[in-house]
């Protein structure tokens, strides 16, 4: 039982830190709302659009023959926006939540406020057309 609670704990804590290699070594880099911010500041200066969300998503699945709307609207705003849009589950940190928080604030400073809602009438219109 002990070594149980022991693994327990060390796996509570893999979310927050994570290894980078550096000068062929490795060292453990903390992962805080900080670095969420420098990291989604960064992708957005390459390029880099990526929008997460987390927690739980239902969402009824077409037959599988048939193309769903959601991975329609992902792949037009892919290629439309270059926006990423992806759903990262239920395990969120400090990290992860401010960096989407601030790749969506600088997504709608350049696309514009209702760019999201835009997109997806846009998908709606051509995934109607299909």
């Amino acid at each position: 039982m002990k070594i149980l609670a022991i693994i327990g704990f060390f796996l509570c804590l893999t979310p927050a830190c994570s290894q980078e290699k550096a000068n062929d070594s490795l060292i453990w880099v903390r992962k805080t709302c900080e670095t969420g911010r420098k990291a989604a500041k960064e992708d957005f200066k390459n390029g880099i659009y990526n929008s997460y969300s987390y927690g739980l998503l239902i969402i009824m699945e077409p037959k599988k023959s048939e193309v769903g709307f959601e991975d329609f609207y992902k792949k037009y705003m892919a290629e439309n926006y270059a926006i990423n849009i992806e759903h990262r589950g239920c395990v969120i940190t400090d990290h992860s939540s401010c960096y989407s928080e601030e790749m969506d604030r600088l997504i709608t400073q350049k696309f514009g406020q209702n760019i999201f809602k835009k997109g997806r009438k846009e998908a709606k219109k051509m995934f109607k057309r299909k």
